[in-house]
């Protein structure tokens, strides 16, 4: 067994979990060509420093915020590079006031999150229905097409519609964004 060409593969690869910098991945090939016991990953002496504080807090609040990378960027007032150069430790500590920024909006989007989460549990699904069919310009279509919209089966929307079952509140959420998708689809044929 040797490495391949004894140089390191300059590709960035997942491997083992691990995602190694470019210039890392080294291949350990047979003499036929075919790669014995998988690649081996090494990361590199960055990768491995551990990250400060800060650099850990504002990766937390990201995910916490529940939006994306660029939008989360943006609430903060920062380029999606230098949120980047945060997430991934390229810079000495994230600053404070970018700290502090973050906490803001993830605390807001908690709070609406919450509130609309409370206004859901506390509406009939009828009326919830009602309101996706108003937006789709459905009032009066057939199950069959909002069960589909919907991406559920026709037996659990006929099941929402008569108020046997409830769907739990992330399922309602991927609800929300599909009609919404559906209907910035349907405005752009227009």
């Amino acid at each position: 067994m040797a490495e391949k060409d004894g140089k390191w593969d300059g590709v960035e690869r997942w491997l083992s979990g691990m995602k190694p910098t470019v210039g890392y991945v080294r291949m350990v090939v047979c003499d036929e060509g075919n790669v014995e016991g998988g690649v081996v990953a090494e990361e590199s002496p960055k990768a491995t420093q551990s990250l400060h504080s800060s650099h850990l807090l504002l990766r937390e609040l990201l995910e916490r915020s529940g939006i994306g990378h660029k939008e989360f960027a943006e609430s903060i007032g920062i380029g999606l590079s230098r949120l980047s150069s945060y997430l991934y430790g390229r810079t000495k500590q994230v600053p404070n006031h970018i700290i502090e920024q973050a906490q803001n909006i993830c605390d807001s989007k908690t709070q609406e999150m919450q509130q609309l989460e409370r206004w859901y549990e506390s509406t009939d699904m009828v009326e919830i229905i009602q309101g996706w069919a108003s937006r789709l310009g459905m009032e009066n279509g057939s199950p069959k097409e909002m069960s589909s919209i919907l991406s559920v089966s026709l037996a659990s929307y006929s099941r929402w519609v008569n108020g046997v079952i409830r769907p739990p509140f992330k399922k309602y959420l991927d609800c929300e964004g599909l009609v919404r998708a559906e209907v910035a689809r349907r405005n752009l044929e227009k």
